[in-house]
């Protein structure tokens, strides 16, 4: 199924649906890095380099979230389900986690549950934004309750990413003084 939206002097654009073999995804696409797609790699920046643990078990997803961060000069490392988050996270450090909600084998609310049980303090401690297709209203709430800091609903643009993780590394800064 094809759909094909026209908006007058700008541009086309076409939706597909594409049924391939279920196969690890390596390409890259340059509509990731068009100007007109991305942002100028100077707009958004952190004070300091931040390092990203994604939970995200869609291929496109993975794709445009490491696109963005990249561009943002992001550190981060990805899991595609919530067992590699907890794992990653044992034996990694990471100044924040962009956490599907929905993957396979241990969703991201499970996830943040045990990552919440950790010993360590700072891992303990780390902000969580949940990345969800899940637009219900009150389901936010389900995430708060949980230990999650933040939600951006999919999709999501690049300035309302920005926005949230900013926002949500503030607080957490606030919260604890002595941390990034």
């Amino acid at each position: 199924m094809t759909n094909v939206a026209e908006m007058p002097a700008f541009f086309s654009m076409f939706l597909m649906d594409v049924k391939i073999a279920k196969k690890k995804l390596s390409f890259h696409s340059s509509i990731f890095n068009d100007h007109l797609f991305m942002s100028n790699p100077n707009e958004y920046r952190f004070a300091f380099t931040l390092k990203v643990l994604i939970a995200e078990d869609n291929e496109m997803n993975k794709l445009l979230l490491s696109s963005v961060l990249s561009n943002w000069g992001i550190e981060f490392k990805m899991a595609t389900n919530g067992i590699e988050v907890i794992d990653l996270m044992q034996n990694h450090d990471f100044d924040l986690i962009l956490m599907d909600i929905q993957m396979p084998e241990k969703d991201g609310v499970e996830a943040t549950v045990e990552i919440r049980k950790f010993l360590d303090e700072r891992k303990k401690n780390i902000p969580i934004i949940a990345l969800t297709a899940n637009a219900v209203k009150g389901e936010e709430k389900k995430y708060f309750e949980v230990g999650m800091n933040g939600f951006l609903t999919k999709p999501f643009n690049e300035k309302d990413l920005f926005e949230i993780v900013n926002e949500v590394l503030k607080a957490h800064k606030l919260k604890f003084p002595d941390r990034k």
